[in-house]
């Protein structure tokens, strides 16, 4: 279980902030300061979920005043979840977290469909992109963004917005609801639909169970990025790092199973404990923060180079395109193995048309034989 997080500044996910304020006083703050006439509302499709489940949720602009305001469409970001919207939450103690409190994508920039006028607007997201409830309980959530701004005489002022404050509760998850929704996903994962495919591997990141993390694990290596990132952040976001941490393990030695640098990279990901990863800018002290930074990536260096080695070792079971990628992986990362360089010959058209010229262009003289 993780533990309440703040997320770059805006981004206060938790039932208190750094300050002495209640969730309370922290909301009627906030929603005081809503510019006059424009609103945001939030709402949500019922009052009961289960722990896990997906939980869409509305975003509602309205702009009743006079002044020009445009709201931000994108739906997604390059880098994961948008960054742009908070959800804050009070409810049990210990009952809810960030899920992707670990993970600090670089700077990418988002997907628009362009700027929307208000009016009114409203955009559907889902909760458990930036909550994972932990505790069944009863909850209150508001939102606040910056995905509006006010235009005059060509400028461009981003406002802070608030919502007001919903109620859900959270019951609990019996095993026959867990098994349920891992088999009709798994069983979704196979339709030509793509759309199809990408609701089933969310629904199983949302769920966040030893189970739906079982089922993602194929998806680590896969080609589809869309498909990799859900994959990736259901493992980073699920509860137990540990089972986490032994299935992917256990897994590099599946013939079948493709071991890409996408699964290594999610493999070192939970092998560092959670809080190495949450570390905080100390404006006072910059050197002991990028040192612990330095400290970090050091330390998953020898944990990526151990996992490599141990594919080394097994890689000669593989079949098919995980024979191929493994072989790629290990020649490109100039790890040793016994009879790589055939292996790779015999399987290299399992490899994409893009892995095969990176190998023939960038890589040729790590893949060719003597004469």
């Amino acid at each position: 279980m993780c533990t309440n997080a703040i997320v770059y500044g805006l981004l206060l996910l938790g039932a208190q902030s750094l300050s002495a304020e209640t969730f309370e006083q922290q909301h009627a703050r906030l929603i005081k300061e809503n510019p006059e006439g424009l609103w945001l509302k939030i709402s949500v499709d019922k009052d009961t979920y289960r722990l896990g489940e997906t939980i869409p949720i509305t975003l509602t602009f309205s702009n009743e005043s006079d002044v020009k305001y445009y709201a931000e469409t994108r739906a997604h970001d390059r880098s994961g979840r948008l960054w742009d919207i908070a959800f804050h939450v009070a409810g049990p103690a210990g009952g809810h977290c960030d899920p992707l409190e670990t993970y600090r994508p670089g700077l990418a920039g988002g997907l628009s469909g362009g700027p929307q006028r208000l009016g009114e607007y409203s955009q559907v997201f889902t909760l458990n992109e930036w909550v994972r409830f932990d505790i069944a309980g009863d909850y209150r959530i508001y939102c606040t963004t910056t995905r509006v701004w006010a235009s005059d005489n060509g400028g461009r002022k981003t406002v802070n917005l608030c919502s007001q404050i919903i109620k859900i509760r959270v019951d609990p998850a019996q095993q026959v609801f867990i098994s349920r929704t891992v088999s009709d996903a798994v069983a979704n994962l196979k339709s030509d639909d793509y759309e199809g495919r990408r609701h089933a591997i969310r629904t199983l990141r949302f769920l966040a169970t030893n189970e739906s993390v079982e089922a993602l694990v194929p998806f680590l290596g896969g080609e589809d990025t869309g498909l990799y990132f859900d994959a990736f952040t259901g493992v980073i976001g699920s509860r137990d790092w540990a089972h986490a941490r032994q299935v992917l393990d256990d897994r590099i030695n599946d013939p079948d199973i493709v071991v890409s640098s996408n699964y290594v990279r999610t493999l070192v990901h939970i092998s560092v404990p959670r809080q190495e990863h949450l570390i905080a800018w100390d404006p006072n002290n910059a050197e002991a923060s990028h040192r612990r930074y330095r400290d970090l990536q050091t330390k998953k260096r020898a944990i990526e180079n151990t996992i490599l080695q141990s594919l080394a070792d097994v890689y000669a079971k593989k079949t098919g395109r995980a024979l191929a990628v493994a072989c790629y992986l290990l020649l490109r990362q100039e790890i040793e193995a016994p009879g790589l360089k055939q292996s790779l010959a015999e399987s290299f058209l399992y490899l994409t048309k893009w892995e095969q010229k990176m190998l023939l262009s960038d890589h040729w003289g790590k893949i060719r034989c003597q004469q």
